[in-house]
């Protein structure tokens, strides 16, 4: 029994296939090859952008983590600032910290440079 395969942009393909003749004529004669090579040079043509260079995306990451230590640090000082009188050992729970170290320490992972990458 053949598995189910999902093939995306398949609509493109076939719009494609209407204008390059070349490549309707390589399909016909050697599909697997004509594929393997409509693969390999829109690999050439679109190489995916590295994350260090995806700009939008990175500044995004980094104003929702940032917001979500900011949102964290305000709502422990709150929670402590307006507690009840005479609760002086009133704890932080415990969601919080855990949701601040994580969000900090994202935070860093982000803005610390990574490592080079040789071509």
């Amino acid at each position: 029994m053949l598995e189910r395969i999902e093939y995306r942009l398949l609509d493109k393909l076939s719009t494609h296939l209407e204008h390059d003749k070349d490549l309707a004529e390589e399909l016909r004669v050697d599909p697997q090859a004509a594929i393997r090579k409509a693969v390999a040079r829109t690999k050439k043509e679109n190489p995916p952008v590295p994350p260090n260079e995806d700009k939008i995306t990175y500044r995004t990451a980094v104003v929702v983590v940032l917001s979500a230590v900011i949102l964290i640090v305000v709502g422990v000082v709150g929670y402590k600032w307006f507690a009840i009188p005479g609760a002086e050992d009133l704890k932080v729970p415990e969601f919080l910290v855990a949701i601040g170290s994580t969000a900090l320490g994202a935070l860093a992972g982000l803005l610390v440079p990574g490592g080079k990458i040789e071509k």
